[in-house]
């Protein structure tokens, strides 16, 4: 049956228009300089999409992004090493990759009560590529810490939160 995720709350889907809007902005990006600043602008996204969906919805939302979207990075990541030495596979993972930001786009078209999960798992793949690029050692983390695509993007990337005890002092 699934887990009752509030994917029909206003509030949620809001957010997660803006946290899905983010990572497109980040996709589209071609200049490694500008990476950091992008994945702090979907990071501050996703914090809202957790404040709106809530803490316990949120470890739900943490496991699918973490589970499957590692999975779809993964399998994203050996298409385009194979299609360097296989040509015949090179033009499968440009449009398995390109399939992301047309995953992304479509979850905004269609809305997250139609995506439900899935569109957890496009997020995470999408995820994982912005620690592959930022943080290239994040799988040896990711080993010990599973489900942890969101605290590795805050510690590498994250802004401080002005309201937290440590900010505050």
């Amino acid at each position: 049956m699934g887990y009752s995720f509030p994917y029909k709350q206003p509030n949620v889907v809001a957010a997660f228009k803006i946290m899905t809007d983010r990572a497109l902005a980040f996709l589209s990006n071609r200049l490694a300089d500008k990476d950091r600043q992008l994945i702090a602008d979907y990071l501050k996204a996703r914090r809202a999409a957790r404040a709106a969906s809530g803490d316990v919805a949120w470890v739900y939302a943490e496991f699918q992004i973490g589970q499957e979207g590692v999975a779809r990075w993964t399998e994203l990541t050996l298409g385009r090493r194979a299609s360097r030495t296989d040509a015949a596979v090179a033009g499968v993972a440009a449009d398995r990759c390109a399939g992301l930001t047309t995953s992304l786009r479509a979850i905004n078209d269609q809305g997250l009560a139609i995506w439900k999960r899935n569109a957890f798992y496009v997020l995470g793949a999408v995820e994982a590529e912005m620690l592959d690029r930022v943080k290239p050692d994040w799988r040896d983390a990711y080993v010990r810490h599973p489900f942890s695509l969101g605290q590795q993007l805050e510690d590498c990337c994250g802004e401080a939160d002005p309201t937290s005890e440590t900010a505050s002092g």
